[in-house]
């Protein structure tokens, strides 16, 4: 099983949405969703994967963000009422907390659902068994080190950061091509109930964009031996910011005409198209909406072709 953990940035919830609306992502995907504000793209998001029943997890304690406030905040009666309505499903819905010294801050569990807990700090790790009862918690994504393998029982999930982001977008040329994972080949073997990462967005939280002297299009495909690949498709007019378009279309160049990445997916179609399109130009968001995409995309199949149900 594979977990995608996501913010709850405007285009990751709509590149979550899509996938299911276009029937892209199938039961052995389950999102992970940490938000970062109450918004109307979070809800929708929430209420597309009710309607067609498929599950996803929401953390309850989010690391970045005005979620926790804006919840309880009085101008979001409205959002909070749709949220709460989902969250009481709780055949589709569960919880996701990040376990650390601030949870006994947090409200228990309005139902005795399983949830499930990241533990990705050391010190947290001998008050595991007191969460695992307050906040029923029956599985555990962990990071791929020794001393949660070893301390923390039960069913576990391995949680890995396999971007590996530079600072600036110019940077990548240096490195165009390089190797992603292969958690989905040995999780199993590793004892791991499942694997996770943040896919093409890199666990590290950044609020807002920027102009960018280079556009880089991140894009994530199999090798020979099934393991996972990335590479960056960076812009050449590279000296200023000027251009942003432009430097989409030369980034865009290198990837429809790429041998390497999947042809079948969705998203590569839609680079194509705009690629193709004279005047399109409606910002970077709608790009790395594409990339998440056709990771999740790629995965899905992978885990469809290999894993009996």
């Amino acid at each position: 099983m594979y977990y995608p953990y996501l913010r709850g940035k405007q285009y990751e919830l709509i590149a979550l949405r899509e996938l299911v609306q276009r029937k892209l992502i199938n039961e052995n995907i389950t999102p992970i969703l940490e938000p970062i504000k109450v918004s109307p793209s979070l809800m929708i998001f929430m209420e597309t994967y009710a309607e067609v029943g498929k599950s996803f997890g929401i953390v309850q304690n989010p690391e970045y963000g005005s979620f926790l406030i804006d919840i309880d905040n009085s101008k979001n009666k409205e959002l909070r009422k749709r949220y709460l309505s989902i969250v009481s499903n709780d055949s589709l819905f569960f919880h996701v907390f990040i376990l650390n010294k601030n949870m006994s801050k947090l409200k228990q569990p309005s139902f005795k659902k399983k949830s499930i807990g990241i533990c990705k700090n050391v010190d947290v790790v001998d008050d595991i068994h007191k969460l695992t009862e307050k906040y029923n918690i029956y599985e555990y994504m962990i990071p791929d080190e020794r001393i949660f393998k070893r301390e923390i029982k039960g069913e576990k999930i391995l949680l890995s950061d396999n971007f590996k982001k530079q600072q600036r977008n110019v940077d990548y040329i240096g490195n165009e091509d390089e190797f992603f994972s292969d958690d989905h080949l040995y999780y199993k073997e590793e004892n791991f109930k499942g694997f996770s990462d943040y896919s093409i967005v890199g666990k590290e939280f950044t609020e807002s964009g920027f102009a960018p002297y280079a556009v880089a299009i991140h894009v994530v495909y199999f090798d020979s031996d099934k393991k996972l690949r990335i590479h960056h498709f960076v812009s050449d007019s590279n000296d200023d910011t000027d251009d942003t378009p432009g430097k989409l279309k030369e980034a865009l160049a290198k990837l429809v005409k790429s041998k390497l990445i999947d042809r079948s997916t969705y998203a590569y179609s839609e680079f194509k198209r705009f690629y193709e399109s004279p005047n399109y130009y409606s910002g970077l968001g709608v790009i790395k909406k594409l990339s998440i995409m056709h990771h999740i995309e790629i995965m899905a199949k992978y885990l469809q072709e290999n894993i009996e149900l």
